[in-house]
């Protein structure tokens, strides 16, 4: 992105931290760029209609499991 790596230097004093990352479902992809310096989201929240929670696989280790979306209520 184009965020100079605030975010990733932020996160990275804080490894015990959840990391949550809004955004709409025409932005999910199944593969992301990454660079070594770039932290890991632990989870999705996508916006929309039914908004709901998405669990990474790309999670740090210990975060959460592959499981299926959430709706949030």
């Amino acid at each position: 992105g184009f965020g100079r790596g605030y975010y990733d230097r932020l996160l990275a004093l804080a490894p015990r931290a959840w990391r949550v990352a809004p955004c709409f479902p025409s932005q999910l992809h199944r593969t992301v760029p990454t660079e070594p310096h770039d932290q890991r989201v632990d989870y999705l929240l996508v916006a929309g209609p039914s908004p709901y929670v998405l669990p990474t696989r790309a999670a740090r280790p210990g975060g959460p499991a592959d499981a299926p979306p959430k709706e949030l209520h």
